[in-house]
């Protein structure tokens, strides 16, 4: 009994991580998606008006979406703050990609 349940859960396990695997061109796209949004929050939490960095984009995506997402989140003074931002940032939007090939 004792084998068969260790089975059921190699099993399980084997499943679950072929239904959540990737190609490696879509985990180029999420790499190159995370670090977009690292930089467009580095740029937020330096301190370039919005205006400038929308002229600077010319409305090409996902970097529109990207610096409308990061100008809703505040302007830090302190670094450690603005480090965790960024952070979050690139983190949170890595994520939504890959959910999104999922």
């Amino acid at each position: 009994m004792k084998t068969l349940k260790v089975a059921v859960l190699v099993a399980a396990i084997s499943l679950s991580q072929n239904s959540f695997a990737i190609t490696e061109s879509q985990q180029e796209i999420c790499s190159m998606i995370e670090k977009l949004a690292r930089s467009t929050m580095s740029v937020r939490q330096g301190g370039t008006p919005l205006k400038t960095l929308m002229d600077a984009i010319d409305g090409a995506q996902p970097s529109y979406s990207l610096a409308i997402a990061a100008f809703d989140i505040p302007k830090f003074r302190v670094e450690a703050n603005k480090n965790r931002a960024i952070e979050k940032f690139a983190n949170n939007h890595y994520l939504i990609c890959l959910k999104e090939f999922n």
